[in-house]
C-alpha cells in the first residue's frame, strides 16, 4: 500500500497509521534471508522424446467365427505342432485320439491355405520392414499343412481307433446273442419250465381230445398264462413258480438262481438285426478301402525320412484289420444259421415268408414271460426261505421240548428211588442259569 493511494480514494494520510509508522531495523537479516527466501525455478531443458515404433498387427486372414474357432482350440491344446508332427511322421510321440480328432476336423481348407499362401508370395516382395507377419490361428494351419501327407495320416490313425471300437461293439452284440440262442436251445431249466407248462394244459384240458393230449404248444401261450386267475387268488404265472421252487430248488433255496435268462439281455438281443451287421461290416470294408488307397498315396509321394516307419505300421494294421473283418462275416453267417435252427427247433414260424427272420420275431415272445417270472420268484423265494426258516427253528423247538420233557421224566425217577446219606430224598435243583445255557446250546446244535 502506498500513502499516495489514499489521497487518490480522499483519505487524509496523516490520519492513518501506515503514515507515521517507522520500520524496525532487525538484529540479523540474514536469518531472514535464509529462512523464507525461495530458490529460482531453474529450467530445465526438455529431454528428446524417442518415438517408439508402433507394433505391427498381425492380418487375420480366416472369417471372424473360424479365427475364433481355431484360437480357442490353440489354447486348449496340450501339444506344439512340432510334437505332432513327431506322432504322425516319426511316430515317436503317443497322441490322443481326441485331440487328432479335433486337429483334423479344424485342418485348413484349400480355399483358406491358398489364401494364406498367396498373402506369404505377396509378402516376399516387400521390404522387410513393410512386411504384415500372419496371425497365430493362420499360423497354426499353415504349420499343420506342412506336416507330410497330413489328412492321409491322421485318417489313417482315426480308422484304427474306430475300427478297434466297431468291431468290438459287433463282437459283444454277436456274443450276447448267441448265449442266449444256446440257453434256449439247450438250457435245462427252460426245458423244466416248458415242461410245466405243457402238463399243467394238459392236466387242465383232460376232458379235451384235441386240447387234452398236446405234444407241444405255440410260444405265444406264455404271454397268456398270467392272465388265467387262481381260486385263491395270483395267477397261474404265480402257480407256475411256486411248483419250479417246490420241485426243483427247495433243496438249495440259499443258492438257487431265476431258471429265466436276464431280462435286459433278452430285451438288448430283441433289438438286433442281422441286416444291421451286414451293414456295419460292409461299412468297415469301405473305410478300409479308403485308408488302405490313403496309404498308397504316402507310399508314392512321402520321402524315404517321412515314410517309416508309419507306412509299415500302418500297412500291418490294415492287414490285421481286413482278417478281422473276414472273421465277422463268418461269425455273423454262423449266427444267422443258428437262429434260423432256434426257431425250427421251437416250431415257430417267420413273419415273412422268403425272408429271412429277425431276433425280434423270437425273443419278444419270451420279454413279458420272463420278466414277470422273475419279479415273481424273487417275491416267492424269500418266503420259501422264510416258511424253511420257520419250519426249521419249529422242529427245534419240539425237539428241546422233547429232550426237556425226557430229562424231567429221568429226573423224576431217579429222584423217587434214591435216598440222601441221612435217608430222605434229594431235593431237585431249581433250573438256573448253567441250565438255561445248557438249553440254548442245545436249540442251538439242533438249529444248526
Amino acid at each position: 500500500m502506498q500513502v499516495h493511494e489514499l489521497q487518490n480514494r480522499r483519505i487524509d494520510p496523516s490520519t492513518v497509521l501506515w503514515d507515521k509508522l517507522q520500520e524496525v531495523d532487525l538484529i540479523n537479516e540474514s536469518i531472514l534471508e535464509a529462512e523464507f527466501s525461495q530458490s529460482a525455478n531453474i529450467v530445465k531443458p526438455k529431454a528428446k522424446t524417442v518415438e517408439k515404433p508402433k507394433r505391427i498387427q498381425p492380418v487375420k486372414l480366416l472369417d471372424p467365427k473360424r479365427w475364433q474357432s481355431v484360437g480357442i482350440f490353440m489354447s486348449s491344446l496340450k501339444i506344439d505342432v512340432d510334437s505332432l508332427r513327431s506322432a504322425l511322421v516319426s511316430m515317436e510321440d503317443k497322441c490322443d485320439m481326441d485331440l487328432l480328432r479335433g486337429v483334423f476336423e479344424l485342418r485348413g481348407t484349400k480355399e483358406e491355405l491358398g489364401e494364406i499362401k498367396s498373402y506369404l508370395k505377396g509378402q516376399e516382395a516387400l521390404p522387410e520392414e513393410k512386411r504384415v507377419p500372419l496371425d497365430k490361428p493362420e499360423t497354426f494351419l499353415l504349420k499343420l499343412d506342412a506336416i507330410p501327407q497330413f489328412d492321409t495320416r491322421v485318417a489313417c490313425f482315426i480308422f484304427h481307433e474306430t475300427f478297434m471300437e466297431n468291431t468290438e461293439a459287433v463282437d459283444s452284440k454277436l456274443i450276447m446273442l448267441n448265449d442266449l440262442v444256446k440257453i434256449f436251445r439247450t438250457g435245462e431249466e427252460i426245458r423244466r419250465l416248458l415242461g410245466m407248462v405243457l402238463r399243467i394244459g394238459n392236466y387242465l384240458n383232460g376232458g379235451n381230445r384235441t386240447r387234452g393230449q398236446a405234444d407241444g404248444f405255440k410260444l405265444d401261450v406264455l404271454q397268456k398264462i398270467r392272465d388265467v386267475k387262481m381260486n385263491n387268488g395270483g395267477t397261474m404265472l404265480t402257480f407256475i413258480v411256486r411248483q419250479y421252487i417246490t420241485v426243483f430248488q427247495d433243496e438249495h433255496l440259499e443258492t438257487a438262481t431265476c431258471p429265466v435268462p436276464n431280462i435286459t439281455k433278452i430285451l438288448k438281443v430283441s433289438q438286433l438285426e442281422f441286416d444291421q451287421f451286414t451293414r456295419d461290416t460292409t461299412k468297415l470294408l469301405r473305410d478300409h478301402k479308403k485308408c488302405s488307397d490313403m496309404l498308397a498315396t504316402v507310399e508314392l509321394e512321402a520321402t524315404e525320412q517321412d515314410k517309416e516307419p508309419f507306412y509299415s505300421s500302418t500297412k500291418m494294421k490294415l492287414e490285421a484289420a481286413r482278417t478281422k473283418i473276414d472273421s465277422l462275416g463268418i461269425d455273423i453267417t454262423k449266427a444267422r444259421k443258428d437262429f434260423r435252427s432256434l426257431m425250427d427247433f421251437y416250431a415257430v414260424q417267420p413273419k415273412k415268408a422268403n425272408v429271412e427272420p429277425e431276433p425280434k420275431e423270437f425273443f419278444d415272445l419270451w420279454t413279458s414271460f420272463c420278466a414277470e417270472f422273475k419279479d415273481i420268484w424273487e417275491r416267492e423265494i424269500k418266503l420259501a426261505m422264510k416258511r424253511k426258516k420257520q419250519a426249521e427253528v419249529k422242529k427245534a423247538q419240539e425237539r428241546v421240548e422233547f429232550i426237556r420233557r425226557q430229562q424231567k421224566a429221568d429226573h423224576k425217577s431217579l429222584s423217587g428211588g434214591a435216598l440222601s446219606k441221612n435217608g430222605e430224598k434229594p431235593t431237585s435243583r431249581k433250573s438256573g442259569l448253567k441250565s438255561r445255557l445248557r438249553e440254548s446250546r442245545t436249540m442251538d446244535s439242533i438249529i444248526t
